[in-house]
């Protein structure tokens, strides 16, 4: 290098809390070993940031972000907030996309849309360590009647499960078995004609509706169809032969 040396004006941190730099004036820190840039009216300057230094959780305060700021990939630190309802995260992590987020990990209020412009299969893929589940909520209604649903898979098969407000397991609705490349077998959940014919929480029995019985056949199991006015009973008949 050539045998020229340039000097900045420069301080302690301290030094510069009280110090007010002219419009374009840089000075350096020389505890922090950054430089300060003034504007002619702000007391300390502005430090500019080291690419070796670590942002602190103070950091991230309760500013917005604009959509035009995405876009341009513009956004800064300062602007993720654990309160702001246009993007935020939280003390533990969590990401809400409209409002604050209160469950899980990511939170969005409002329509999720995913498009895949180049084809690359699957566009969305859920997995765990036991398997994977989608749940599905009707947020109308409460109580045990709360319409909450799980898609899962479990044991090598698709479940269909209903979900009490605890997020328990209250019922399997259907499990689909895929059998290699040949097809694969539904199952349908075991239910007593007595708790068929009751009144049901969460449907109204119609047309078309079938469900398996432990004991709709004179005490033995059957298959039954709803006809419109009432479940009617498919008796089973001999096991199943090729010949």
């Amino acid at each position: 290098m050539a045998n020229i040396e340039v000097k900045l004006r420069r301080g302690t941190t301290s030094q510069h809390a009280g110090f007010t730099g002219a419009v374009g004036e840089v000075t350096v820190d020389t505890d922090k070993d950054t430089v300060v840039v003034h504007d002619g009216s702000t007391a300390g300057g502005h430090e500019l940031r080291r690419k070796d230094d670590t942002i602190a959780g103070s950091e991230i305060d309760n500013n917005t972000i604009t959509a035009t700021q995405i876009a341009n990939n513009t956004i800064t630190a300062t602007q993720i907030s654990d309160t702001d309802t246009t993007f935020n995260i939280d003390s533990s992590g969590r990401v809400g996309i409209g409002r604050v987020a209160t469950a899980g990990r990511l939170e969005i209020d409002g329509d999720l849309l995913v498009v895949d412009t180049t084809d690359n299969n699957p566009v969305a893929k859920f997995s765990g360590t036991a398997g994977a589940t989608i749940q599905l909520e009707d947020s109308s209604t409460t109580g045990t009647n709360n319409q909450k649903f799980n898609l899962s898979s479990v044991d090598g098969a698709f479940a269909l499960g209903s979900i009490n407000d605890n997020d328990t397991e209250r019922a399997v609705l259907l499990h689909l078995y895929p059998k290699a490349t040949s097809g694969g077998v539904a199952q349908l959940p075991s239910i007593s004609t007595a708790d068929l014919n009751a009144a049901q929480t969460g449907f109204t029995a119609g047309a078309g509706m079938i469900a398996y019985v432990t004991d709709g056949d004179s005490g033995s199991a059957c298959l039954a169809v709803h006809d419109g006015s009432s479940f009617k009973r498919v008796a089973l008949g001999a096991t199943i032969s090729a010949t």
